[in-house]
């Protein structure tokens, strides 16, 4: 067995219905078996069908007691005793089997029978289940399946009788045994034994004296050794008192038992040899017996019914009497009573005291009518009026004015006539319904509010149930609705919105729980030609009801779907103006390199053919003109100058060291030549091991490394600065830093000035980041951060 069935064998053992189940099928094989062997002791003859047959009885009582599903269990309890039992005594294997095929088929035509037409539990205090029971279950039963049952002792030859004897027994003996056996057990199986227990001495003592006096008189009656021919048949009148006191005064319970006892002593006694049905054959005896008990049981049992259903009616009036007066108590309700013929109207001290009267005033219909607001009489005339010509319920709302001032009543009541159809009174209710007149009223206030602040919001609402139909709507603008309110109102989403908006609806009313928050979620359905876009809110409302609040979001959708847009086109614009950037800081370094190789190529080389050319010429002078000597040299060093100057633009444009021999070259040459030139303190770090960098990232940080000490020398007033390059974690990051008095950031980036914003441009253009922190108390911090592997 898979752990799975083992799993399902544990959930059935803690089933109660199931474990009642199994322990109703135990008691049923027990019983099956002694009824069994009692009913070969009331055969006729060896071989023959026995007049009591009672384990048909025990197993319809057993599946009227069990749920459908379970009835399989009192079956397979019975097969191994019944098979014990009549093998015992001698019966053949097939005709065994044969009485236990006609056995279960009796009791299953029964109790489907039973339960078809009776849902809940049978119950023999109703004549309507009585009668469905003797018909279905003692009845048509046992008449069926004694056809199948006497062919089967026919086919195994088992006896001598005919089939039509048999089948006569058989039917009786067990129309017999169903009438008086089933109601015994049903009924004390599902009895209340506490109130048993809690009867008083006296009853007990009457119930042993009812047992005493049955059996006594039963035993005298079918235990008899006088001839009954001699007695007549009034001996068998004796045990009807006694029946009949069990019937009146212990109920199902009494008669049954009653029954059982009378059917017991009647059987043993007449095959004993004894008692009143020993005047003819042995089949007309059996066949006395039966029709005896079966006469005698049918009209008591049906008498127990009724006076059970009497008995219950009587109880259910006295209690519902007790609660109208409990009812009219608590609902300070007033009764009236108006003899129409004297024209006499009776009211309660009660009502005398709603209506300020003394207890001894009397009124006639005129005065009443008088005490009614003017505004409402004729209303009430024309009500009495209608209930008493046509006989209908009398029912109005209405105003009086007692001392004390303006009450309303609400008045119900009936017309009762005579047997000529003449009315003779009008018997009926009055209740003050001043308090919720003015509660309607305050209602209404709060609910023309309500409707105002609802014809105010543009919101549309829609009341639903758990199944999704619609029961009301709020829209101020029916344009505005899916489809016409006559179209959806009482019907489900699924009848009226697209196929996966209704599932996405009935999903969330589903799980949608009261105290969750609002469910939110957004729709696209088309209104009038046009696609709309909607919001809705769903919460529970008005006891396990759905309120959608549905609000029209199309002009917020268009404007966002404008906006995202306008976004698009910026940044698309943005992209092509990096991209621009990108190529005209390209050509901007291009341009450099080609102009720093124009000044050192050309320029510089002509400079200094210049600066020799005056060298050559100071030589050839002679040196006693001397003030064209001073004016060469001057002019010599103005060139001097002019070359020196034309190769630091050259480097500036374009540094070959960094060309040549790399980033960290090309810093600390800078940082060296910058700390001589500006007389501030200037230390370079580099922690770099990546060689060579890339040409592209190299020319990146120079640039900005050149932009931040070019602000610490015109803006910071620092007396030392720092530049510090790394590699960290596959980024390059240069770092310029200075003690200076710090300028406003956001300031420069907005001024004329655009150093920074180059900067910035040209490492967000290599997907790096860059920071500047200023202050006036720590100095400046230029960072710059390039990913090294692009």
């Amino acid at each position: 067995m898979t752990p799975l069935h083992v799993s399902r064998v544990q959930d059935k053992f803690h089933d109660p219905v199931f474990r009642r189940s199994v322990a109703i099928a135990l008691l049923v094989s027990c019983f099956y078996y002694l009824t069994a062997k009692l009913g070969f002791e009331f055969a006729l003859q060896p071989g023959s069908v026995s007049i009591l047959w009672m384990p048909n009885a025990v197993l319809l009582a057993g599946l009227l007691l069990t749920p459908r599903r379970w009835w399989w269990l009192p079956i397979v309890a019975v097969l191994p005793v019944h098979l014990a039992s009549e093998f015992q005594s001698g019966v053949p294997a097939t005709m065994v089997l044969s009485w236990f095929i006609s056995n279960c088929v009796q009791a299953l035509i029964g109790a489907v029978l039973i339960t078809q037409f009776v849902r809940d539990k049978p119950r023999f205090d109703r004549v309507r289940d009585l009668s469905v029971f003797l018909i279905c279950g003692a009845g048509l039963a046992p008449f069926l399946a004694s056809f199948l049952d006497a062919a089967l002792v026919r086919f195994n030859g088992w006896g001598h009788s005919s089939y039509w004897e048999i089948w006569r027994i058989r039917c009786l003996s067990n129309v017999l045994a169903t009438l008086i056996l089933v109601p015994f057990i049903v009924v004390w199986a599902k009895g209340d034994f506490s109130a048993i227990r809690r009867s008083p001495l006296g009853r007990y003592l009457e119930a042993i004296a009812l047992a005493t006096g049955l059996v006594g008189v039963g035993l005298f009656v079918f235990y008899t050794e006088r001839a009954f021919a001699e007695q007549g048949s009034s001996l068998l009148y004796l045990p009807l008192p006694f029946l009949l006191w069990a019937t009146v005064r212990f109920g199902l319970r009494g008669v049954t038992t009653a029954l059982l006892t009378i059917m017991f002593l009647a059987t043993t006694g007449a095959t004993k040899g004894a008692g009143p049905f020993l005047t003819s054959t042995t089949t007309n005896n059996a066949l006395a017996i039966q029709w005896f008990l079966i006469v005698v049981s049918i009209p008591l049992l049906v008498l127990v019914a009724v006076v059970e259903e009497r008995r219950l009616a009587e109880a259910s009036a006295r209690d519902n009497e007790e609660r109208l007066k409990l009812a009219l108590n608590a609902a300070q309700m007033d009764t009236w009573d108006w003899h129409i013929p004297e024209n006499k109207l009776i009211w309660t001290e009660t009502t005398k005291n709603a209506f300020r009267l003394t207890l001894d005033t009397e009124l006639d219909r005129e005065s009443f009518y008088l005490m009614i607001h003017p505004d409402d009489r004729e209303l009430v005339q024309e009500a009495t009026a209608q209930a008493i010509k046509h006989g209908k319920p009398y029912e109005c709302e209405f105003r009086m004015t007692p001392s004390g001032g303006v009450r309303w009543f609400l008045s119900k009541g009936k017309v009762f006539f005579d047997d000529d159809g003449t009315p003779t009174r009008m018997l009926g209710i009055g209740i003050d319904i001043t308090e919720r007149k003015k509660s309607e009223a305050a209602i209404a206030r709060v609910n023309q509010r309500n409707r105002a602040i609802l014809e105010a919001l543009p919101d549309m609402m829609f009341l639903q149930n758990r199944q999704g139909v619609f029961l009301d709507y709020s829209a101020r603008d029916s344009d505005n609705l899916f489809v016409p309110a006559e179209e959806f109102l009482g019907r489900n989403v699924r009848d009226i919105l697209p196929p996966k908006l209704a599932n996405r609806v009935l999903e969330i009313l589903e799980t949608l729980k009261r105290g969750d928050p609002p469910e939110i979620f957004e729709y696209s359905v088309p209104i009038n030609g046009e696609q709309r876009h909607y919001e809705a809110r769903l919460i529970v409302a008005e006891g396990e009801n759905v309120l959608s609040i549905i609000r029209d979001i199309t002009d917020a959708r268009q404007a966002i779907q404008a906006a995202q847009e306008s976004q698009e086109k910026l940044l698309q614009g943005n992209k092509q103006i990096r991209a621009l950037a990108a190529r005209l800081i390209t050509a901007q370094e291009s341009e450099r390199r080609r102009i720093s190789l124009l000044l050192h190529d050309d320029v510089s080389q002509n400079v200094a053919a210049i600066g020799l050319a005056i060298s050559r010429l100071k030589r050839k002078l002679p040196n006693s003109n001397e003030e064209i000597l001073t004016e060469l040299s001057a002019l010599g060093s103005q060139v001097y100058d002019l070359t020196t100057q034309i190769r630091r633009l050259s480097h500036q444009l374009h540094p070959a060291v960094l060309e040549h021999l790399g980033l960290v070259a090309a810093l600390e040459s800078h940082v060296t030549e910058f700390g001589h030139q500006e007389q501030i303190d200037t230390r370079f770090k580099a922690q770099v091991q990546s060689n060579p960098i890339p040409l592209e990232l190299s020319v990146c940080m120079y640039r900005v490394a050149l932009e931040g000490l070019r602000n610490v020398s015109r803006h910071s007033g620092a007396k030392s600065a720092e530049v510090i390059l790394a590699e960290e974690e596959d980024h390059l990051t240069l770092r310029v830093s200075d003690s200076g008095r710090g300028f406003d950031v956001e300031k420069a980036k907005r001024g004329t000035g655009i150093g920074l914003t180059s900067s910035e441009e040209r490492v967000r253009l290599l997907k790096g980041t860059f920071e500047v922190r200023s202050d006036g108390i720590s100095g400046t911090v230029l960072t710059a951060r390039l990913p090294m592997s692009r």
